[in-house]
Protein backbone atom coordinates (compact mmCIF):
# COMPACT_ATOMS: atom_id res chain seq x y z
CA UNK A 1 0.00 0.00 0.00
CA UNK A 2 2.79 2.41 0.97
CA UNK A 3 4.63 1.57 -2.26
CA UNK A 4 1.52 2.38 -4.32
CA UNK A 5 1.07 5.71 -2.53
CA UNK A 6 4.73 6.54 -3.08
CA UNK A 7 4.48 5.72 -6.80
CA UNK A 8 1.38 7.93 -7.17
CA UNK A 9 3.19 10.75 -5.34
CA UNK A 10 6.17 10.42 -7.68
CA UNK A 11 3.87 10.53 -10.73
CA UNK A 12 2.12 13.68 -9.47
CA UNK A 13 5.46 15.31 -8.62
CA UNK A 14 6.91 14.55 -12.05
CA UNK A 15 3.76 15.97 -13.68
CA UNK A 16 4.10 19.17 -11.66
CA UNK A 17 7.75 19.51 -12.66
CA UNK A 18 6.80 18.94 -16.30
CA UNK A 19 4.21 21.71 -16.08
CA UNK A 20 6.75 24.02 -14.43
CA UNK A 21 9.23 23.63 -17.30
CA UNK A 22 6.62 23.60 -20.05
CA UNK A 23 7.59 25.70 -23.01
CA UNK A 24 5.95 29.00 -23.76
CA UNK A 25 4.12 29.63 -27.02
CA UNK A 26 5.03 33.30 -26.70
CA UNK A 27 8.73 32.49 -26.27
CA UNK A 28 8.63 30.05 -29.18
CA UNK A 29 7.11 32.60 -31.55
CA UNK A 30 9.66 35.13 -30.32
CA UNK A 31 12.47 32.71 -31.25
CA UNK A 32 11.12 32.44 -34.79
CA UNK A 33 10.57 36.20 -35.05
CA UNK A 34 14.10 36.88 -33.78
CA UNK A 35 15.54 34.40 -36.27
CA UNK A 36 13.67 36.10 -39.10
CA UNK A 37 14.82 39.50 -37.86
CA UNK A 38 18.46 38.35 -37.97
CA UNK A 39 17.90 36.92 -41.46
CA UNK A 40 16.25 40.07 -42.81
CA UNK A 41 19.07 42.19 -41.37
CA UNK A 42 21.64 39.99 -43.11
CA UNK A 43 23.28 38.44 -40.03
CA UNK A 44 22.46 34.79 -40.83
CA UNK A 45 21.79 32.67 -43.92
CA UNK A 46 20.46 29.25 -44.88
CA UNK A 47 17.92 27.56 -47.12
CA UNK A 48 15.39 27.46 -44.26
CA UNK A 49 15.34 31.26 -43.86
CA UNK A 50 13.07 32.12 -46.82
CA UNK A 51 10.89 29.09 -46.08
CA UNK A 52 10.33 30.30 -42.52
CA UNK A 53 10.46 34.06 -43.03
CA UNK A 54 9.66 34.81 -46.67
CA UNK A 55 6.49 36.20 -48.22
CA UNK A 56 5.40 32.71 -49.28
CA UNK A 57 6.18 30.70 -46.17
CA UNK A 58 6.37 26.94 -46.52
CA UNK A 59 7.33 26.11 -42.91
CA UNK A 60 4.63 26.95 -40.37
CA UNK A 61 4.97 26.81 -36.58
CA UNK A 62 2.38 24.66 -34.77
CA UNK A 63 3.44 24.28 -31.15
CA UNK A 64 6.44 23.82 -28.90
CA UNK A 65 7.85 20.98 -26.83
CA UNK A 66 9.49 21.48 -23.42
CA UNK A 67 12.80 23.20 -24.02
CA UNK A 68 13.85 24.80 -20.76
CA UNK A 69 16.65 22.21 -20.38
CA UNK A 70 18.58 24.20 -22.96
CA UNK A 71 17.38 22.96 -26.33
CA UNK A 72 14.60 24.53 -28.37
CA UNK A 73 12.29 21.98 -30.02
CA UNK A 74 9.37 23.27 -32.09
CA UNK A 75 6.79 21.34 -34.10
CA UNK A 76 6.08 22.67 -37.60
CA UNK A 77 4.54 21.67 -40.90
CA UNK A 78 6.62 21.77 -44.06
CA UNK A 79 4.82 22.21 -47.38
CA UNK A 80 6.61 20.91 -50.50
CA UNK A 81 10.05 21.98 -49.20
CA UNK A 82 10.97 18.84 -47.24
CA UNK A 83 9.37 16.18 -49.42
CA UNK A 84 8.12 17.02 -52.94
CA UNK A 85 4.47 17.97 -53.35
CA UNK A 86 3.33 16.98 -49.85
CA UNK A 87 2.95 18.66 -46.47
CA UNK A 88 4.62 16.79 -43.63
CA UNK A 89 5.37 17.44 -39.95
CA UNK A 90 8.93 18.55 -39.24
CA UNK A 91 10.96 19.54 -36.18
CA UNK A 92 12.77 22.83 -35.64
CA UNK A 93 15.70 22.48 -33.25
CA UNK A 94 18.47 24.64 -31.85
CA UNK A 95 20.61 24.94 -28.75
CA UNK A 96 21.51 28.54 -29.63
CA UNK A 97 18.42 30.19 -31.14
CA UNK A 98 19.71 33.68 -30.30
CA UNK A 99 22.67 34.40 -32.60
CA UNK A 100 23.63 37.47 -30.57
CA UNK A 101 23.95 35.35 -27.42
CA UNK A 102 25.88 32.76 -29.41
CA UNK A 103 28.44 35.27 -30.68
CA UNK A 104 29.00 36.58 -27.16
CA UNK A 105 29.55 33.06 -25.81
CA UNK A 106 31.74 31.67 -28.57
CA UNK A 107 33.16 34.61 -30.50
CA UNK A 108 33.44 37.25 -27.81
CA UNK A 109 30.62 39.21 -29.39
CA UNK A 110 32.80 39.86 -32.45
CA UNK A 111 31.13 38.66 -35.63
CA UNK A 112 34.34 39.35 -37.56
CA UNK A 113 36.49 36.93 -35.52
CA UNK A 114 36.50 34.17 -38.19
CA UNK A 115 38.90 35.82 -40.59
CA UNK A 116 38.54 33.75 -43.77
CA UNK A 117 36.90 30.75 -45.42
CA UNK A 118 40.11 28.76 -44.95
CA UNK A 119 40.10 29.62 -41.23
CA UNK A 120 36.48 28.50 -40.98
CA UNK A 121 37.29 25.19 -42.68
CA UNK A 122 40.22 24.59 -40.33
CA UNK A 123 38.08 25.37 -37.27
CA UNK A 124 35.38 22.99 -38.48
CA UNK A 125 37.84 20.13 -39.01
CA UNK A 126 39.24 20.66 -35.50
CA UNK A 127 35.72 20.75 -34.02
CA UNK A 128 34.70 17.50 -35.71
CA UNK A 129 37.88 15.78 -34.53
CA UNK A 130 37.54 17.09 -30.96
CA UNK A 131 33.81 16.44 -30.54
CA UNK A 132 33.28 13.29 -32.61
CA UNK A 133 36.74 11.79 -33.04
CA UNK A 134 36.30 11.81 -36.82
CA UNK A 135 39.31 12.78 -38.90
CA UNK A 136 37.84 14.35 -42.03
CA UNK A 137 39.88 14.61 -45.20
CA UNK A 138 41.39 18.06 -45.67
CA UNK A 139 40.72 17.77 -49.38
CA UNK A 140 36.98 17.57 -48.70
CA UNK A 141 35.00 20.82 -48.65
CA UNK A 142 33.83 20.51 -45.07
CA UNK A 143 31.50 23.53 -45.31
CA UNK A 144 29.61 21.80 -48.09
CA UNK A 145 29.44 18.61 -46.01
CA UNK A 146 27.99 20.08 -42.84
CA UNK A 147 26.02 22.99 -44.33
CA UNK A 148 24.81 23.19 -47.93
CA UNK A 149 26.00 21.95 -51.30
CA UNK A 150 25.92 25.38 -52.92
CA UNK A 151 26.98 27.55 -49.97
CA UNK A 152 29.02 29.94 -52.13
CA UNK A 153 25.78 31.58 -53.30
CA UNK A 154 25.64 33.35 -49.92
CA UNK A 155 29.01 35.06 -50.48
CA UNK A 156 28.95 38.32 -52.40
CA UNK A 157 32.39 39.64 -53.28
CA UNK A 158 31.33 43.24 -52.78
CA UNK A 159 29.65 42.61 -49.42
CA UNK A 160 31.84 41.47 -46.51
CA UNK A 161 28.73 41.14 -44.35
CA UNK A 162 27.55 38.18 -46.46
CA UNK A 163 30.73 36.29 -45.58
CA UNK A 164 30.26 37.06 -41.90
CA UNK A 165 26.67 35.78 -42.05
CA UNK A 166 27.85 32.51 -43.59
CA UNK A 167 30.61 32.10 -40.99
CA UNK A 168 28.32 32.74 -38.02
CA UNK A 169 25.66 30.40 -39.42
CA UNK A 170 27.99 27.48 -40.12
CA UNK A 171 29.91 27.88 -36.87
CA UNK A 172 26.72 28.04 -34.77
CA UNK A 173 25.53 24.77 -36.33
CA UNK A 174 28.90 23.07 -35.83
CA UNK A 175 28.83 23.86 -32.11
CA UNK A 176 25.73 21.67 -31.66
CA UNK A 177 26.66 18.03 -31.06
CA UNK A 178 23.27 16.73 -32.17
CA UNK A 179 23.33 18.64 -35.45
CA UNK A 180 26.92 17.70 -36.21
CA UNK A 181 26.63 13.95 -35.68
CA UNK A 182 23.27 13.82 -37.48
CA UNK A 183 24.43 15.86 -40.46
CA UNK A 184 27.61 13.81 -40.89
CA UNK A 185 25.62 10.57 -40.89
CA UNK A 186 22.78 11.41 -43.28
CA UNK A 187 23.56 8.26 -45.25
CA UNK A 188 22.77 6.09 -42.21
CA UNK A 189 19.10 5.18 -41.65
CA UNK A 190 19.45 5.56 -37.86
CA UNK A 191 19.66 9.33 -38.15
CA UNK A 192 16.72 11.58 -39.08
CA UNK A 193 16.96 13.66 -42.23
CA UNK A 194 18.06 17.27 -41.88
CA UNK A 195 16.13 19.27 -44.46
CA UNK A 196 17.21 22.90 -44.04
CA UNK A 197 18.78 25.38 -41.63
CA UNK A 198 18.68 29.10 -40.87
CA UNK A 199 21.33 30.48 -38.56
CA UNK A 200 21.63 28.04 -35.66
CA UNK A 201 18.13 26.60 -36.19
CA UNK A 202 17.73 23.46 -38.27
CA UNK A 203 14.68 21.66 -39.65
CA UNK A 204 14.67 17.89 -39.41
CA UNK A 205 12.53 14.84 -40.01
CA UNK A 206 9.74 14.25 -37.50
CA UNK A 207 10.28 10.84 -35.89
CA UNK A 208 8.09 10.71 -32.78
CA UNK A 209 8.51 7.78 -30.36
CA UNK A 210 4.77 7.16 -30.17
CA UNK A 211 2.88 5.33 -27.44
CA UNK A 212 5.02 2.19 -27.68
CA UNK A 213 8.38 3.82 -26.99
CA UNK A 214 7.07 6.66 -24.82
CA UNK A 215 3.98 5.47 -22.93
CA UNK A 216 1.84 7.90 -20.96
CA UNK A 217 3.14 8.77 -17.51
CA UNK A 218 -0.21 8.12 -15.86
CA UNK A 219 -1.39 4.49 -15.95
CA UNK A 220 -5.02 5.38 -16.65
CA UNK A 221 -3.93 7.36 -19.72
CA UNK A 222 -1.67 4.62 -21.06
CA UNK A 223 -2.95 2.72 -24.10
CA UNK A 224 -2.85 -1.05 -24.26
CA UNK A 225 -0.35 -2.03 -26.96
CA UNK A 226 -0.58 -5.50 -28.49
CA UNK A 227 2.37 -7.85 -27.95
CA UNK A 228 2.89 -8.14 -31.71
CA UNK A 229 3.45 -4.39 -32.02
CA UNK A 230 5.75 -4.28 -28.99
CA UNK A 231 7.76 -7.27 -30.21
CA UNK A 232 8.15 -5.73 -33.67
CA UNK A 233 9.43 -2.52 -32.08
CA UNK A 234 11.82 -4.53 -29.90
CA UNK A 235 13.24 -6.24 -32.99
CA UNK A 236 13.75 -2.85 -34.65
CA UNK A 237 15.58 -1.66 -31.53
CA UNK A 238 17.81 -4.73 -31.67
CA UNK A 239 18.54 -3.95 -35.32
CA UNK A 240 19.49 -0.43 -34.22
CA UNK A 241 21.86 -1.86 -31.59
CA UNK A 242 23.55 -3.94 -34.28
CA UNK A 243 24.07 -0.85 -36.46
CA UNK A 244 25.45 1.11 -33.51
CA UNK A 245 27.91 -1.70 -32.79
CA UNK A 246 29.29 -2.24 -36.28
CA UNK A 247 27.77 0.25 -38.72
CA UNK A 248 30.23 3.09 -38.15
CA UNK A 249 33.98 3.68 -38.02
CA UNK A 250 33.73 3.04 -34.25
CA UNK A 251 31.10 1.68 -31.87
CA UNK A 252 28.40 4.28 -31.23
CA UNK A 253 27.57 4.37 -27.50
CA UNK A 254 24.22 5.62 -26.22
CA UNK A 255 24.63 6.80 -22.63
CA UNK A 256 21.01 7.83 -22.01
CA UNK A 257 19.25 4.84 -23.48
CA UNK A 258 15.50 5.06 -22.98
CA UNK A 259 12.50 4.54 -25.20
CA UNK A 260 11.66 8.21 -25.63
CA UNK A 261 15.11 8.89 -27.13
CA UNK A 262 14.20 6.70 -30.10
CA UNK A 263 11.61 7.57 -32.71
CA UNK A 264 10.02 6.07 -35.80
CA UNK A 265 10.52 7.85 -39.11
CA UNK A 266 8.15 8.09 -42.05
CA UNK A 267 9.93 5.04 -43.48
CA UNK A 268 9.08 3.00 -40.37
CA UNK A 269 12.74 2.79 -39.35
CA UNK A 270 13.91 3.42 -35.79
CA UNK A 271 15.73 6.77 -35.48
CA UNK A 272 17.97 8.33 -32.84
CA UNK A 273 16.06 11.49 -31.97
CA UNK A 274 18.12 12.75 -29.03
CA UNK A 275 21.82 12.31 -29.72
CA UNK A 276 23.23 14.63 -27.04
CA UNK A 277 24.20 11.49 -25.12
CA UNK A 278 25.50 9.52 -28.12
CA UNK A 279 29.26 9.13 -28.47
CA UNK A 280 31.71 7.29 -30.67
CA UNK A 281 34.12 5.06 -28.74
CA UNK A 282 37.13 7.39 -28.57
CA UNK A 283 34.92 10.31 -27.62
CA UNK A 284 33.32 8.30 -24.79
CA UNK A 285 36.75 7.17 -23.58
CA UNK A 286 37.70 10.81 -23.06
CA UNK A 287 34.48 11.46 -21.15
CA UNK A 288 34.99 8.45 -18.86
CA UNK A 289 38.34 9.69 -17.57
CA UNK A 290 37.13 13.19 -16.69
CA UNK A 291 36.60 11.98 -13.10
CA UNK A 292 40.07 12.46 -11.61
CA UNK A 293 39.90 9.88 -8.81
CA UNK A 294 37.66 6.92 -8.00
CA UNK A 295 37.12 4.34 -5.26
CA UNK A 296 34.59 2.14 -7.03
CA UNK A 297 33.45 1.49 -10.59
CA UNK A 298 30.26 3.55 -10.23
CA UNK A 299 32.36 6.67 -9.55
CA UNK A 300 33.38 6.48 -13.22
CA UNK A 301 29.86 6.12 -14.65
CA UNK A 302 28.89 8.52 -17.41
CA UNK A 303 25.09 8.36 -17.27
CA UNK A 304 24.14 4.83 -18.40
CA UNK A 305 27.65 4.11 -19.69
CA UNK A 306 29.28 2.36 -16.74
CA UNK A 307 32.95 3.09 -16.20
CA UNK A 308 35.84 1.12 -14.72
CA UNK A 309 37.87 2.25 -11.70
CA UNK A 310 41.46 1.05 -12.03
CA UNK A 311 43.72 -0.26 -9.26
CA UNK A 312 45.49 3.11 -9.28
CA UNK A 313 42.28 4.90 -8.24
CA UNK A 314 41.76 6.48 -11.65
CA UNK A 315 38.95 5.91 -14.17
CA UNK A 316 39.97 3.93 -17.23
CA UNK A 317 39.11 4.54 -20.89
CA UNK A 318 36.81 1.55 -20.78
CA UNK A 319 33.07 0.96 -20.70
CA UNK A 320 31.97 -1.84 -18.39
CA UNK A 321 28.52 -2.44 -19.90
CA UNK A 322 27.27 -2.10 -23.48
CA UNK A 323 24.29 -0.78 -25.45
CA UNK A 324 22.49 -4.12 -25.42
CA UNK A 325 22.67 -4.35 -21.63
CA UNK A 326 21.26 -0.84 -21.28
CA UNK A 327 18.48 -1.66 -23.74
CA UNK A 328 17.51 -4.80 -21.84
CA UNK A 329 17.61 -3.03 -18.48
CA UNK A 330 16.08 0.35 -19.27
CA UNK A 331 13.64 -0.41 -22.10
CA UNK A 332 12.82 -4.12 -22.27
CA UNK A 333 12.73 -5.02 -18.56
CA UNK A 334 10.92 -3.78 -15.47
CA UNK A 335 11.28 -0.10 -14.69
CA UNK A 336 9.76 2.53 -12.45
CA UNK A 337 6.97 3.50 -12.02
CA UNK A 338 5.77 0.02 -11.13
CA UNK A 339 2.90 -0.03 -13.64
CA UNK A 340 5.26 0.53 -16.58
CA UNK A 341 7.22 -2.70 -16.33
CA UNK A 342 9.03 -2.72 -19.62
CA UNK A 343 8.38 -2.91 -23.35
CA UNK A 344 8.43 -6.72 -23.20
CA UNK A 345 6.01 -7.10 -20.29
CA UNK A 346 3.30 -9.78 -20.45
CA UNK A 347 4.78 -11.92 -23.25
CA UNK A 348 3.02 -15.00 -24.70
CA UNK A 349 3.26 -18.00 -22.38
CA UNK A 350 5.25 -19.92 -24.98
CA UNK A 351 8.30 -17.68 -24.45
CA UNK A 352 7.65 -16.11 -21.03
CA UNK A 353 10.09 -18.24 -19.02
CA UNK A 354 12.89 -18.17 -21.59
CA UNK A 355 12.43 -14.45 -22.20
CA UNK A 356 12.65 -13.60 -18.51
CA UNK A 357 15.84 -15.65 -18.14
CA UNK A 358 17.38 -14.13 -21.27
CA UNK A 359 16.63 -10.58 -20.18
CA UNK A 360 18.17 -11.21 -16.75
CA UNK A 361 21.30 -12.61 -18.39
CA UNK A 362 21.34 -9.71 -20.83
CA UNK A 363 21.34 -7.15 -18.00
CA UNK A 364 23.92 -9.00 -15.89
CA UNK A 365 25.83 -11.57 -17.97
CA UNK A 366 28.08 -13.99 -16.12
CA UNK A 367 30.83 -13.31 -18.65
CA UNK A 368 31.35 -9.83 -20.08
CA UNK A 369 32.71 -10.30 -23.60
CA UNK A 370 31.69 -9.85 -27.23
CA UNK A 371 30.90 -13.54 -27.79
CA UNK A 372 28.48 -13.65 -24.85
CA UNK A 373 26.80 -10.46 -26.03
CA UNK A 374 26.27 -11.94 -29.50
CA UNK A 375 24.83 -15.17 -28.07
CA UNK A 376 22.35 -13.24 -25.92
CA UNK A 377 21.48 -10.92 -28.81
CA UNK A 378 20.63 -13.76 -31.20
CA UNK A 379 18.74 -15.74 -28.54
CA UNK A 380 16.61 -12.69 -27.75
CA UNK A 381 16.03 -12.00 -31.44
CA UNK A 382 14.88 -15.57 -32.12
CA UNK A 383 12.58 -15.59 -29.08
CA UNK A 384 10.83 -12.44 -30.27
CA UNK A 385 10.48 -13.75 -33.82
CA UNK A 386 9.04 -17.05 -32.58
CA UNK A 387 6.44 -15.27 -30.43
CA UNK A 388 4.34 -13.88 -33.28
CA UNK A 389 2.48 -17.15 -33.88
CA UNK A 390 1.16 -17.08 -30.30
CA UNK A 391 0.54 -13.35 -29.94
CA UNK A 392 -2.96 -13.08 -31.43
CA UNK A 393 -4.64 -12.60 -28.06
CA UNK A 394 -2.11 -10.25 -26.45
Amino acid sequence: MLVSIFVIWIVIYVQQVAVAIRCSEKDSLNIINTTCKWYNEGYIVGSLCPLLCGDEKKVHYKHCINYKSGKTVLITTCKDACEPEITIPAILKSRFPDIDDFTKRFLGGNRDSISSISSLRSMLLDTIWTNLGINMSKSEDIIKTIFEEDYTKYIKTSDQRSYRALSITVWSLAQQQEYLITKLNQDNALFPKIYHSCGSIYLMESSPPGDILDPALLPWKSKKILWKDRAETALKLLDAMSIMESGFHQTLHMCDLKGENFGVGMDGVIKLIDTDSVFFHDQLARELITTETCRKHSDCNFWDCHGVCGDDGKCKKERLNNNLQSLCEDVFSSSYPAYNNGLLKSPPKSIATDLEATLKECVRPQVQDEKTTQVIYHRLYKLLQSSFADSFDY
